[in-house]
Parts: structure tokens; C-alpha cells; sequence
């Protein structure tokens, strides 16, 4: 291990003083990364209206709670509670058993 040093390093001195700093530089977007972050876009996610009426199909077939639902359809409670706030990314599998289960149409 001749190839590593293991002599200790002390740095001695003080800061410069605030006002012989130079200014902190300014994030500047350049067109390039505006492009970009516009290229980029968004998911679509289940619209609020879908999230209730998977909500309100939940309620009138008599699953009480998300769980219940998630074990009819297969599928991790967490996605449930996703989809019925409007988190989530919709799954065309998951909609079409969550149609099934329901008997609600979900566009």
C-alpha cells in the first residue's frame, strides 16, 4: 500500500470576509433545458372524477374499506387509496377488474 498517503492533511486559515466574496451564482435556465422539462411533461394520472365514482362504486357494493375492495380485485390496498385520491397512474388491467368488481363504467 506504498501507493496511498496516509499523512494527515491540516488546513489552516479563515474564510474571506462576506464582502470580498464573490456573489453566488444565479440558476439561469437555458432555452435547451426549458425545451426539455417541456418534452418532458407530466403522467396522466385517474382524473377526480374517475376517483369518485371508483369511491362512490366501492361504497354502494358494500365494501367498507379500501381493503376489502383491494382483496376483491386482487391488487395492494395502497393502490386502491391511490386511485381513489387520483394519484395514481392508471393501469388498464387494474380498471378493467376494478369494472368488473364495481359494475361501474370508468372511462
Amino acid at each position: 500500500m506504498n501507493h496511498q498517503d496516509w499523512n494527515p492533511v491540516i488546513i489552516h486559515g479563515k474564510a474571506a470576509p462576506a464582502n470580498q466574496r464573490p456573489p453566488p451564482k444565479q440558476y439561469e435556465r437555458t432555452k435547451e433545458q426549458k425545451l426539455e422539462d417541456e418534452e418532458l411533461g407530466t403522467h396522466k394520472k385517474v382524473p377526480l372524477s374517475m376517483a369518485k365514482m371508483i369511491q362512490q362504486g366501492r361504497i354502494a357494493k358494500g365494501f367498507k374499506t379500501q381493503k376489502d375492495l383491494a382483496i376483491a380485485v386482487g391488487v395492494n390496498v395502497g393502490i386502491i387509496g391511490s386511485y381513489e385520491s387520483g394519484r395514481a397512474i392508471p393501469d388498464p388491467g387494474i380498471l378493467q377488474k376494478l369494472r368488473r368488481v364495481l359494475g361501474v363504467k370508468l372511462k
